[in-house]
């Protein structure tokens, strides 16, 4: 049972408020993506670059799954832009599960605060009924919840001054560094290991992997080469930037990424970024809240973390969306929904929620809690607690029922998506 309201299908083609013209983009269409990186390269403040576009981000895309807003006063000129990546999530207890990855949510910047980003928003991304669940990442926090998104994920910025090491006795093994030609089967293979059971985790097609590798000029930006280290559980993708001051080498190691099945495989590869020879900085830009370092480290001390924003988790379908997962304690709750943008999640749901999954119903029962779709959202991926939310103010209700809610919902380590989209 859905509730009152049906999700209705997304128009192909819609006229707006403010006579915008809204309609999904055309896949055979060179001037819709000319247009589409038009307004992408405004937005963000680049120089396109037609080659890396065409190479490596169109192959992506179905186009058809992009939402263009056009001005036809203004010669049905492109304003505002949104798209959508078919992808695979790794869901708590579920494995990967199909979700709208939402991306090049873009306004001219000579067009905002005309409320192209809520035709957006609210026309395909919410509307089309494909997926149950989208997810993003933002290049501004403050923008999603409005639209019914909640931050799922935080990401941790991470540096080390070198020298240290890892704890005495810590068990680690040979690693091998290798060329990107032979390096890519074997991080493929060891990815495809680790995310079926790592929350967070997005599927990598052809076209991902090759666009997160890539050395083209554009996307390199002068940085040195990326290099690879593999161990028969795990790899290290990572850049060596070589200095040398007055007081001798001073170089900085920067990590891409670290993917390890194993404990020994992770202290493996952090034993090699720690012990590189003549670094003095250890960066990593995108590590998970969880990610152990500092429980490896003999000098926890050697290392600073800063934490912000990373995934933002939009449920569409409350009721499709709750068995996307399992949880961690059975329980029985009603909460009053509260969402401006989908009706058909606006309402009061009984939650029936265990191992084996979920299921959601609206009913006519006094609510025990209430919250809004975007707190639910945070919650979904075990990364946010709903006892955390509720000190907030956030979530509202019943303890008891909130405690139920909390503890059904919570995971025993936090998700991390080890990418941007």
């Amino acid at each position: 049972m859905t509730g009152t309201h049906d999700q209705p299908p997304a128009p192909t083609s819609t006229t707006g408020a403010g006579g915008f013209v809204v309609r999904a983009l055309s896949d055979t269409s060179e001037a819709d993506w000319a247009a589409a990186t038009r307004v992408d390269a405004l937005a963000f403040g680049y120089v396109p670059d037609a080659d890396y576009l065409d190479r490596f981000l169109r192959p992506q895309y179905d186009l058809g799954r992009f939402t263009g807003v056009f001005d036809p006063a203004l010669g049905d000129l492109m304003v505002g832009l949104g798209g959508i990546q078919s992808r695979s999530l790794t869901f708590p207890g579920r494995g990967p599960s199909p979700v709208a990855a939402v991306t090049w949510v873009a306004v001219r910047p000579d067009q905002q605060r005309r409320g192209a980003l809520r035709h957006v928003m609210t026309h395909q991304l919410h509307a089309d009924g494909i997926e149950p669940i989208a997810v993003l990442t933002a290049s501004e926090a403050g923008i999603y919840g409005r639209f019914g998104y909640g931050l799922a994920t935080n990401r941790t910025r991470r540096e080390i001054t070198t020298p240290a090491r890892l704890r005495p006795g810590t068990v680690t093994d040979p690693v091998l560094e290798m060329p990107r030609a032979e390096a890519m089967p074997l991080m493929r293979a060891i990815h495809d290991r680790v995310r079926p059971v790592a929350v967070g985790y997005l599927d990598r097609t052809d076209a991902v992997w090759e666009h997160l590798l890539s050395e083209h000029p554009f996307a390199a930006a002068g940085r040195p080469a990326r290099r690879f280290v593999l161990h028969p559980d795990g790899y290290l993708s990572f850049r060596v930037a070589d200095s040398f001051g007055d007081g001798g080498p001073d170089s900085k190691l920067t990590v891409g990424e670290i993917c390890a099945a194993t404990p020994a495989a992770r202290a493996s590869l952090w034993r090699h970024v720690l012990s590189y020879p003549l670094v003095r900085t250890v960066q990593v830009p995108l590590a998970g809240v969880d990610e152990p370092l500092i429980d490896l480290l003999d000098d926890p001390r050697a290392l600073s973390t800063a934490v912000s924003d990373h995934v933002w988790v939009r449920l569409v379908r409350l009721t499709d969306a709750i068995d996307r997962r399992t949880y961690s304690a059975t329980a029985r709750v009603t909460v009053a929904v509260t969402d401006r943008f989908c009706p058909w999640n606006d309402g009061v749901f009984a939650l029936d929620l265990d191992a084996d999954g979920g299921r959601a119903h609206q009913v006519d029962d006094e609510p025990e809690i209430r919250c809004d779709i975007a707190d639910l959202g945070s919650a979904f991926l075990g990364g946010t607690r709903i006892a955390r939310l509720a000190t907030a103010g956030r979530v509202t209700g019943d303890p008891a029922a909130i405690g139920r809610l909390d503890a059904a919902m919570a995971t025993p380590l936090r998700p991390f998506t080890p990418e941007g989209f």
